[in-house]
């Protein structure tokens, strides 16, 4: 191997380094509660402030991720809706027009989610001790944005507005995991009584808030969504030749998917629902009619001159 392969493939090395570095540090800013074997858990945490304080302490960002039921195929992308004065994109389009000709249930089944990041200070995870006193991003629903709204605008006018992210005069959040009906709930979770700064010293408070991430960078980047175009190619992939979805795409007046042709399958292969139609049966071509030779005066003549010399 030459010197500069040995350079190239020193370079690859590093690079492929240093993206195994970027994903783990990636992972290592999330936080989230670990449950038992039974889904439940439970640990403090402490809400914080963003990087830029003028702005809302979280960021919303709103998600398409489904696979479709019968080609199996997985839609992931980013909603444009997350970024405000943006165009509708393809997916919501398709979703404003299954549900206006009434097929609500299939809208269900694909329809945009809403995630929440925020700051967050571990104050005691007693599953992971390690986690104490360090700083992460924590993802969460709108059930747990409804008890942070409930406490910065509470409904009994006999209850004190408080700012939960405050550094100094906010609440630390009891969270409590638990399954119900299969899925995760939190409806147990709750804020302390308690009004408390996040550190008993000023020092210590600037400390933990020098910690905090960028969260718009991270999820409000606009290069990260994905083109029009993009998604849509994407629909085309996932979706395939499914009625609705061909049916859409003639009334939106976007280039309805080839067909492709696809390998001959074996027995015990599925087949997709829009591809059980029998194939019509190919008719027969009809027999083209032989010409019968004519007969000429001369031919005719020929014939009687041959039965007078035989005497006939």
């Amino acid at each position: 191997m030459s010197a500069s392969d040995l350079r190239a493939k020193m370079k690859q090395m590093m690079l492929q380094s240093e993206d195994s570095e970027s994903s783990n540090s990636n992972k290592d800013r999330f936080w989230n509660i670990t449950v038992d074997s039974q889904g439940n858990g439970s640990a403090t945490i402490r809400f914080l402030p963003g990087k830029d304080l003028s702005k809302l302490p979280y960021v919303t960002t709103y998600n398409h991720w489904f696979t479709h039921k019968v080609t199996g195929k997985t839609y992931e992308a980013m909603s444009s809706s997350t970024w405000k004065g943006m165009d509708q994109d393809p997916i919501g389009q398709f979703n404003a027009w299954l549900w206006k000709n009434g097929h609500e249930d299939v809208v269900r089944g694909q329809k945009r989610q809403t995630r929440l990041y925020a700051n967050i200070l571990v104050v005691n995870d007693p599953a992971k001790p390690e986690n104490n006193g360090k700083v992460f991003i924590y993802k969460f629903g709108t059930k747990i944005l409804e008890m942070i709204k409930a406490q910065l605008s509470p409904i009994d006018d006999e209850d004190v507005p408080v700012n939960v992210f405050d550094l100094f005069e906010g609440k630390n959040f009891r969270l409590k995991a638990s399954m119900v009906a299969g899925y995760r709930n939190y409806d147990k979770s709750s804020f302390s009584d308690k009004i408390t700064a996040v550190a008993e010293t000023d020092e210590e408070v600037e400390e933990i808030y020098s910690r905090v991430y960028d969260l718009e960078e991270m999820f409000l980047d606009k290069s990260k969504n994905k083109s029009d175009e993009e998604k849509l190619k994407l629909m085309v992939s996932v979706f395939g030749r499914d009625p609705l979805f061909l049916e859409w795409m003639a009334a939106a007046g976007h280039s309805l998917p080839e067909k492709t042709t696809t390998a001959k399958k074996k027995d015990d292969d599925e087949e997709l629902p829009w591809e059980t139609e029998a194939a019509p049966t190919p008719k027969a071509k009809p027999k083209a009619d032989v010409p019968k030779p004519k007969q000429t005066a001369e031919a005719d003549s020929s014939v009687d001159d041959i039965l007078a010399s035989l005497g006939l």
